[in-house]
C-alpha cells in the first residue's frame, strides 16, 4: 500500500489593529487592497489631476482695447473667483470635472453688493434650442446650494470635452488587463506562499486516532514554523516533509508593474498626455513635457478661451480688442540662471523690455522707465561697417 501524501499551506502574518485586536491577513487580502478596479481609477485620478494642475498653473491675461491690464477681471480670473476658493482650486476644478465627466458648467451670480461669483455647478438641467435661440440652464446646484434662477447661455460658461467615446474604449481595454493583473496576482501569492508536502508511511497513517494527532501537528508545529522569523520544524517518525513552494515572486511583481503600467499609459493616451510623463520615465521627458502643452493642453485652454471672451465681452467688446488670453508658458519651470543666455538674448533682440521678461517669469517688476524700454545690442552690422572697424577707419 502506498504512503498518503497531503499537501499543508502556509500562512503570512501581518499585525492590523481593529478594535483593540491583532487581526491574520493573507498575502491575497493584501493584494485585493490593489484590485484592477483601483489601478484603473487611480490612472485616470492622476491623468485628470495632472491636466487640472497644468491649465490651474496658467496665468489668464486679459486684455482691453488691446492692451493687457491687471483690473477685476484679472483679479477674478488668476486670484479670487468667489469668496470660497482660490483660483488655483477652482480651476483645477473646472478642469477635473471637464475631464472625467465630460464637461463642466460655470454660473456667474452677482450679490446684493454688485460683486460677482464664478461658481461650479455639479450638477444642472439644460433646455437646448438649438443654434438661433440660448439654451436655458435649470435646477442648477453647487454644493447645498440650489439656484432657483434660471440661467441663460451668456450666463454661464458650459465647457465640454469631447472624449467620451475615448475614454469608453480604454475602460474597455482596461477590462482586459484587469483580468491580467488578477491573474498575476494568483501568481504572485502562489510563489510567496509557503507549501509543504508530507509524506506519512503506512504505520503512521494506520495508528488509531491519526486524524486528531495529524491535526494536532499542523496546528501546533507546522503553522507556526511558517509564521516565526525562526524556528525548527520537529520531524516525528512516519512524517517526511519536502518543500514544494514556488519561488518566482520578483518575476511575479514585475507581471503586475508591468501590466499596472500599462493601465496608466492607456488612460494617459486616453487624455492626451506622453505616457513618460505619468509612468516616470525620464527619457525624453522634457520633449514631451513640450508635446504635451502643444497636444493636449493648449486646444483645451483655447476652449476656455474662446468661452470667456464670448460669454464676458461679446462681439462688441473683442471688436474693440477686449479678450482674454491664457498663457501656458508658465506651466513649465523657469528657472532664471539655467536661461541667463536666452534672457539676454530676448532683451538684446529689441522685441522685449526687462519688465517683459520679468512678468514671463513671474516676478516683481522694476517701477523705473527704462525697465520699459526696449534694447538693441548694437554688435550687429553689415560687413562693411565691420570692416572699418577693424581697420580703425569708423568715424
Amino acid at each position: 500500500m502506498k504512503g498518503s501524501e497531503i499537501v499543508a499551506f502556509g500562512f503570512f502574518k501581518k499585525s492590523t489593529q481593529a478594535e483593540g485586536k491583532e487581526e491574520e491577513v493573507t498575502v491575497q487580502q493584501l493584494l485585493d487592497a490593489a484590485s484592477g478596479l483601483k489601478v484603473k481609477e487611480l490612472a485616470l485620478e492622476v491623468c485628470a489631476n495632472m491636466v487640472a494642475n497644468a491649465v490651474a498653473k496658467c496665468e489668464f491675461k486679459t486684455f482691453m482695447n488691446g492692451v493687457e491690464v491687471r483690473k477685476e477681471e484679472y483679479y477674478t480670473l488668476n486670484i479670487c473667483p468667489n469668496k470660497n476658493q482660490n483660483s488655483t482650486v477652482f480651476w483645477q476644478e473646472v478642469v477635473y470635472k471637464l475631464i472625467t465627466q465630460n464637461e463642466c458648467l460655470v454660473v456667474a451670480v452677482v450679490n446684493k453688493k454688485g460683486a460677482e461669483s464664478l461658481i461650479v455647478a455639479d450638477s444642472w438641467e439644460v433646455e437646448e434650442k438649438g443654434v438661433i435661440r440660448d439654451n436655458v440652464y435649470k435646477n442648477v446646484i453647487a454644493g447645498d446650494m440650489t439656484f432657483k434662477k434660471t440661467f441663460h447661455e451668456p450666463d454661464v460658461l458650459h465647457l465640454r470635452w469631447n472624449n467620451k467615446n475615448v475614454l469608453k474604449i480604454v475602460k474597455e481595454i482596461n477590462e482586459g488587463y484587469t483580468t491580467l493583473l488578477k491573474a498575476a496576482k494568483r501568481s504572485y501569492t502562489r510563489s510567496k506562499g509557503e507549501r509543504l508536502k508530507v509524506k506519512i508511511n503506512q504505520l503512521a497513517s494506520a495508528q488509531e486516532e491519526f486524524q486528531e494527532k495529524f491535526q494536532k501537528i499542523m496546528e501546533r508545529q507546522v503553522k507556526p514554523y511558517f509564521e516565526a522569523d525562526n524556528a525548527v520544524l520537529p520531524e516525528f517518525e512516519g512524517y517526511e516533509y519536502s518543500d514544494m513552494s514556488e519561488k518566482k515572486t520578483e518575476e511575479n511583481v514585475g507581471d503586475i508593474q508591468a501590466i499596472a503600467k500599462d493601465i496608466f499609459s492607456n488612460t494617459a493616451r486616453a487624455v492626451l498626455i506622453p505616457p513618460v510623463l505619468v509612468t516616470g520615465d525620464v527619457a525624453d521627458s522634457k520633449d514631451a513635457m513640450k508635446r504635451w502643452i502643444t497636444v493636449g493642453i493648449d486646444p483645451l485652454v483655447g476652449q476656455i478661451e474662446e468661452e470667456l471672451t464670448r460669454k464676458r465681452y461679446g462681439y462688441d467688446g473683442w471688436a474693440q480688442g477686449n479678450f482674454v488670453s491664457i498663457d501656458t508658458s508658465t506651466i513649465l519651470h523657469f528657472d532664471m540662471f539655467e536661461n541667463a543666455s536666452n534672457i539676454e538674448k530676448l532683451i538684446g533682440s529689441g522685441c522685449f523690455s526687462i519688465n517683459d521678461v520679468l512678468r514671463a517669469a513671474r516676478l516683481p517688476e522694476i517701477k523705473e522707465k527704462w525697465a520699459d524700454q526696449h534694447w538693441l545690442t548694437l554688435n550687429i552690422a553689415d560687413i562693411k561697417t565691420a570692416a572699418q572697424v577693424a581697420e580703425g577707419k569708423e568715424g
